[in-house]
């Protein structure tokens, strides 16, 4: 089976249909999975990040996980007071992606396919450099970790051993830039 990104009639109607079933008038997908635990945030982040944005108005957070990480992401997205998405494909994580107005994400292959399918992309960069993993797109903000000068850009591991990149990142930090993307003025805007 080929990998399909390509949004299908039926993947946009899905989509347009899954924003239906909410009153919030934009929809933020948080995207907290990684394959390696190094490039993930912590959980307190994504939980205060879901408080401050939803904060502001008439949002609604998603947070998208695959099938075999529910357990550990349903309790954050649960926390977070997040609509849990869970896909069991790569079409679902599209079909996910295509239901929000903004995706914030660690770095991973999501945050290419949220680029690629135009949305705007917050990425979070602890260990690895936005110039050489972060996607081509003109949608997508960096914010990036303080702790070393320069990221040591090595997917498989951290080399310092521990996750301080990653907590350097602040919710605070994090909320303002989406919310300076979605803010239109004095009222939210939809971005589609």
């Amino acid at each position: 089976d080929r990998l399909r990104i390509l949004p299908t009639p039926d993947d946009i109607a899905s989509a347009q249909e899954d924003r239906k079933s909410h009153s919030a008038g934009v929809v933020v997908g948080l995207v907290p999975a990684s394959r390696y635990s190094h490039k993930e945030w912590f959980e307190e982040g994504w939980i205060a990040l879901a408080d401050r944005v939803r904060a502001r108005g008439a949002v609604q957070t998603k947070m998208f996980c695959a099938a075999t990480e529910v357990g550990r992401f349903g309790q954050i997205a649960a926390a977070s007071d997040s609509r849990l998405l869970v896909a069991h494909t790569p079409e679902e994580h599209v079909r996910s992606v295509l239901s929000v107005d903004l995706v914030v994400t660690v770095d991973t292959a999501l945050k290419h396919v949220a680029a690629y399918l135009g949305r705007p992309v917050v990425a979070l960069y602890g260990h690895s450099s936005p110039e050489i993993w972060g996607s081509l797109s003109s949608k997508e903000v960096a914010i990036r970790s303080s702790v070393r000068g320069e990221p040591c850009n090595n997917p498989f591991r951290c080399e310092l051993g521990n996750d301080d990149c990653m907590r350097d990142i602040s919710p605070q930090v994090v909320a303002d830039r989406v919310l300076e993307i979605l803010m239109g003025g004095d009222s939210w805007t939809s971005i589609s």
